[in-house]
């Protein structure tokens, strides 16, 4: 299981119906980001818990998650031909190709960017990279969630096919 932290990867993971078990939000939290995460995670059947401070910092001692955590599924990753069979047909896909990244706030950024750039897929090394935890997920602004995001062994053999 993995945390999504934050108002905007939380709604963005229930807007792209990401496996979501529950949605957690600290007592007292209200606005219009609040009101959407739960009215997303109603439409989705999705359990949405008002929990006290001590409760929700078990689930995430960061000062950085805006009052909302949800639960979810590990991330899935795409394969590189899943990628390249989503690829509009008609251009070469762009791919982003990652190697050896190692800080998830750097992993994050880069990912929004890229999710905002219009790429098609992006390409991590498993060895000696971030992986998608919870800290990518939050810098990435939910970017994740609407990327195709493959992790591959070796890279250069990758790049060959």
């Amino acid at each position: 299981m993995n945390l999504i932290i934050g108002r905007k990867p939380v709604l963005e993971a229930l807007n792209a119906d990401e496996e979501i078990e529950q949605v957690y939000i600290l007592y007292g939290q209200q606005g219009g980001i609040i009101n959407a995460i739960r009215v997303a995670a109603k439409k989705r059947g999705i359990k949405c818990n008002q929990i006290p401070l001590e409760k929700f910092k078990s689930f995430s001692p960061s000062k950085n998650a805006q009052g909302v955590v949800a639960l979810r599924q590990d991330f899935k990753f795409s394969t590189l031909d899943e990628i390249l069979a989503s690829s509009p047909k008609s251009s070469f896909p762009l791919m982003l190709i990652l190697d050896e990244i190692q800080d998830p706030h750097n992993v994050g950024a880069i990912l929004r960017s890229a999710e905002c750039s219009g790429v098609d897929g992006v390409i991590l090394t498993k060895h000696h990279s971030a992986t998608i935890t919870s800290t990518v997920i939050k810098v990435s602004a939910g970017a994740t969630e609407h990327l195709k995001i493959c992790q591959v062994n070796n890279l250069s053999q990758t790049i060959d096919e």
